[in-house]
């Protein structure tokens, strides 16, 4: 079992591609949030998995767990009477890049406690994601850092993706010092290359490693994936797509090799080799493509049915 605990996201994304954001007048609603993304994406592919997050009680929150139930997902996600559920604006230009601005800060994922999950569950489980929300707020921080601890005792493999790209934020040194918290507890962490250059600068993978992590994924869209062990560096090409919507093709590509590891026997990480990394990454290339041409951050897997899950009532 895979245990996703992160951000959950209302996704606005523009209807007029190649619009700035400011003149977009139609947007449309979907589900977002890194770690729902992947754990939508394990679904797909047959693994089990749990979605921890929080989102508001308020209009948005419903949308989310409604949309969750479909996929089994809701039962984790809880809700918090006091803060509102995060939304992003997302504008495409002509060739479906994104542009983004997040609404509602100090957000209701940004609250995640320990009384909000139930750590014992970690015993279970084979991996423990972690999302940005590691790093965006201060509570939902301490119990990452927490969980994390927790999972490496039990044997447990943590991987973390941010998918958080910072700036000159107030907050910045805040979330930097998160992360230099957090990196000692990641076996593996997977980075887009944008992302890679706003929290660790001109850091070489190779430092990464030497903190304990064991695998290191770094992702240039078109340009391809790089895998880094400390014994091998796997380059991987990205499939030619016809790109409609960028939005959840890391995802798709972070759940693809997820669920390519938890079938493959338990055995340390750091010593995978070479050509099983090459498949994990033509695998994740595969699903990252099917994301890329479709819309929304889920768009590339079957549909979920439209009548919700029986045994996930969403109350009020």
């Amino acid at each position: 079992m895979v245990i996703c605990l992160g951000d959950l996201v209302v996704d606005l994304i523009s209807r007029e591609p190649g619009r700035p954001l400011w003149a977009v007048e139609t947007f449309e609603k979907h589900l977002g949030g890194s770690p729902a993304n992947v754990a939508i994406g394990l679904r797909a592919h047959g693994v089990p998995v749990t979605l921890w997050s929080k989102v508001g009680a308020d209009a948005g929150g419903r949308f989310l767990r409604e949309r969750l139930r479909r996929y089994g997902l809701a039962g984790g996600v809880r809700v918090d009477p006091a803060r509102p559920t995060k939304h992003a604006l997302i504008g495409l230009d002509a060739h479906g890049d994104r542009t983004w601005e997040m609404l509602n800060p100090d957000s209701a994922y940004e609250h995640i406690t320990l009384d909000d999950v139930d750590p014992a569950a970690l015993r279970t489980a084979r991996v423990l994601h972690v999302g940005g929300a590691a790093l965006v707020g201060a509570v939902t921080a301490r119990t990452t850092l927490a969980l994390a601890a927790e999972a490496r005792a039990h044997g447990r493999l943590v991987s973390f993706d941010p998918n958080l790209i910072v700036g000159d934020a107030p907050e910045r040194p805040a979330i930097l010092a998160r992360l230099e918290a957090l990196l000692p507890h990641v076996d593996l962490l997977k980075m887009s290359a944008d992302d890679w250059h706003d929290l660790l600068g001109d850091a070489a993978p190779a430092a990464v490693l030497a903190r304990g992590v064991s695998l290191v994924i770094r992702t240039d869209g078109a340009r391809g994936a790089h895998f880094h062990t400390p014994r091998h560096d796997v380059f991987v090409a990205a499939e030619p797509a016809h790109v409609v919507d960028a939005t959840g093709a890391g995802d798709a590509f972070t759940a693809a090799v997820l669920a390519a590891l938890v079938r493959t026997p338990p055995a340390p990480l750091a010593e995978t080799p070479a050509e099983t990394l090459r498949a994990w990454g033509r695998a994740a290339s595969a699903w990252a493509r099917r994301m890329l041409e479709r819309p929304g951050a889920v768009g590339g897997y079957p549909k979920p049915p439209e009548a919700p899950n029986a045994g996930e009532r969403i109350s009020p």
